[in-house]
C-alpha cells in the first residue's frame, strides 16, 4: 500500500554522494494517499534535545529511511517487538550515528482501516506503550529526559484512550486518561474532559459493541 516516488532513489542518492557517503541515518518526507488523493503536509519536528528524542517524537516509517550497510550489521531490529519496532531501532543507531534529513518528500503511504496502527485497533496502540518503556529502560535520563518521556507516555495513553471509547470499553479508557494526566496534565485536557463526559452517557445508556 505504501509506495515510493520516482524521484526516490536518485534523491537519497543525490543527497549521500554530497555528503561523501558516509555512515549515517537519512530519511525523507512521506505523502498521505487518501483514496488516490496526494497531500504533503508541512513537516515540522517536534523539537527534541538530540536524535534519540527524535525519534520518540517522529514517526519515521522503514521506507522514509536509508540507512549504511554497515549499521545494520550492527544494530538489526528486535524480533521480540512487532509495534514500534523501527523506533526502537533507529533510537539505538541515533545513539551512535549521524542522522540527516534530505527534506524532500520521496514517499507516500495509503490511508485505510487495515493499517497496523488505527484509532480503532486497541492492540498496536496497547503495544506501542510498552514499546516506549521498554525503549525507557536502555536509555538514560540524560539521553531521552524526563519531560520527554512524559510527553511520549502521555500521548500514546491519550491515543489508546481514544481507541477504547471507540471499542465501547469505558473502564479502560477512564485508566487510560487517567495515565495520560498523570504524565502530562496539560495535555489536551478539555478533550480528556469531553472523553470522560461522553464515555460516562454512553456507559448509562448501554452503548456497547
Amino acid at each position: 500500500d505504501d509506495y515510493y516516488y520516482p524521484i526516490h532513489l536518485s534523491s537519497f542518492y543525490d543527497a549521500l554522494s554530497k555528503d561523501n557517503f558516509p555512515v549515517a541515518f537519512y530519511f525523507g518526507h512521506t505523502a498521505v494517499d487518501l483514496d488516490g488523493k496526494v497531500e504533503e503536509p508541512p513537516y515540522e519536528p517536534v523539537a527534541a534535545k538530540n536524535n534519540i528524542e527524535f525519534f520518540i517524537f517522529n514517526t519515521i516509517g522503514i521506507p522514509r529511511s536509508c540507512i549504511h550497510i554497515d549499521i545494520l550489521k550492527k544494530h538489526q531490529f528486535n524480533p521480540a517487538i512487532s509495534i514500534g519496532e523501527d523506533t526502537e531501532l533507529w533510537t539505538r543507531i541515533a545513539r551512535e550515528y549521524p542522522v540527516h534529513c534530505i527534506n524532500k518528500y520521496t514517499q507516500a503511504y495509503t490511508e485505510h482501516a487495515d493499517r497496523s496502527v488505527s484509532d480503532v485497533n486497541v492492540k498496536p496502540l496497547l503495544a506501542s506503550v510498552v514499546t516506549l518503556k521498554h525503549i525507557f529502560t536502555n536509555f538514560s535520563k540524560q539521553e531521552i529526559s524526563s519531560a520527554a518521556r512524559a510527553h511520549s507516555l502521555g500521548y500514546a495513553y491519550f491515543r489508546l484512550a481514544q481507541s477504547y471509547r471507540k471499542n465501547y470499553k469505558y473502564g479502560k479508557m477512564v485508566s487510560a486518561l487517567v495515565n495520560s494526566t498523570v504524565n502530562t496534565p496539560a495535555f489536551r485536557p478539555k478533550e480528556k474532559i469531553y472523553m470522560l463526559i461522553k464515555g460516562f452517557q454512553e456507559s448509562l445508556l448501554g452503548i456497547k459493541k
